[in-house]
């Protein structure tokens, strides 16, 4: 059901993240494991959105770089182009939420994420052009206390790919603290018999 090379930046594509969750936890109960959603920019805005929206209870969130409000990541683009973000940004936000049918003015994660009822991890790159700081302070001060910000000062957008082996550090810390894994023992497995 893809609409091809459109983006809502996260709006629509919750949908998309409703209904995969719901087909998800379908499986008896006996055989569910917990539910942890993992997003990263439009992914995490996505998620947020389908929380919102689409009445759906993960067990935890990984976010990685969301923005808070749409108005402010086109804002950052604009300057990121060397183009007034006044009047641009709410020119995009206007005709892009007309033409794919939705308010972009309210598409605003941080507002998303006051629904918000699991344990999250949100991690920030302390030289992301795309998203700031207080952008993804202003979602973790909406998460509440259930919210464990960690920001890697030296890493820009896409944490992941430029910062992995402390990223999975942060993600492996989150999910054993919060007993979706089990801890990683520092003993060596016995040898096979």
């Amino acid at each position: 059901g893809s609409a091809g090379n459109s983006t809502t930046i996260g709006y629509d594509e919750a949908e998309d993240v409703a209904a995969t969750v719901r087909e998800a936890t379908t499986a008896p109960s006996g055989d569910r494991r917990p539910l942890v959603l993992y997003g990263t920019s439009m992914g995490a805005a996505a998620v947020l959105c389908a929380i919102q929206r689409g009445g759906i209870h993960p067990d935890a969130l990984v976010l990685e770089c969301p923005f808070d409000r749409l108005l402010n990541t086109a804002g950052n683009r604009c300057r990121a182009l060397d183009i007034p973000a006044f009047p641009a940004a709410e020119m995009l936000v206007l005709w892009g939420g007309v033409q794919s049918h939705f308010n972009g003015f309210a598409h605003n994660p941080a507002e998303y994420a006051r629904n918000v009822r699991c344990p999250t991890l949100l991690m920030q790159g302390g030289r992301d052009e795309r998203v700031s700081v207080p952008e993804a302070q202003s979602v973790a001060n909406a998460l509440g206390l259930q919210c464990t910000l960690v920001i890697f000062p030296e890493a820009g957008h896409m944490i992941a790919v430029r910062d992995t082996p402390r990223w999975r550090t942060a993600v492996r810390e989150f999910l054993t603290a919060n007993r979706l894994i089990p801890p990683q023992s520092d003993q060596p497995s016995p040898p096979n018999p």
